[in-house]
């Protein structure tokens, strides 16, 4: 399956326990998606195979159900 970094975006998710504020939220994070599935979640990710897509500035918006 294809593999899509989105990178350095403002990450909003619904486990308070991946964000570095109480709300789950990352302020500059990275969401990994493969196919149609969130693969990973977090700060720093990276994936040499995928396509990058720079979210910096833009919301990205993640279910924790990795």
């Amino acid at each position: 399956m294809a593999h899509t970094l989105f990178k350095s975006g403002i990450v909003v998710t619904q486990d308070r326990g991946l964000g570095v504020l109480p709300s789950g939220v990352l302020p500059c994070g990275d969401v990994l998606v493969d196919g149609d599935r969130i693969a990973a979640i977090g700060e720093h990710l990276s994936a040499p195979a995928a396509e990058i897509v720079d979210c910096s500035g833009h919301f990205e918006i993640g279910r924790a159900h990795v």
